[in-house]
């Protein structure tokens, strides 16, 4: 996963504890997880999921975080 360009651009691969950390803060920003989701064009129970463990993160989902699949 790389970073576009919109943001700070990134050499490394992020781990996944590191892109839900990504997307939490994401979250938080906004003021919620339903915030987020709805902003960006999610189901706020699917990203729910996601940062519970019980959904994988999408190639979608991450590109509204700013950064692309590998």
């Amino acid at each position: 996963m790389t970073q576009h360009s919109t943001h700070t651009p990134m050499s490394e691969v992020l781990s996944p504890a590191e892109w839900l950390s990504v997307l939490r803060s994401a979250c938080r920003a906004l003021g919620s997880v339903q915030e987020w989701a709805e902003q960006n064009g999610f189901d706020p129970s699917f990203v729910g999921r996601v940062l519970k463990g019980n959904q994988p993160i999408s190639e979608r989902l991450l590109e509204a975080l700013g950064y692309e699949w590998c």
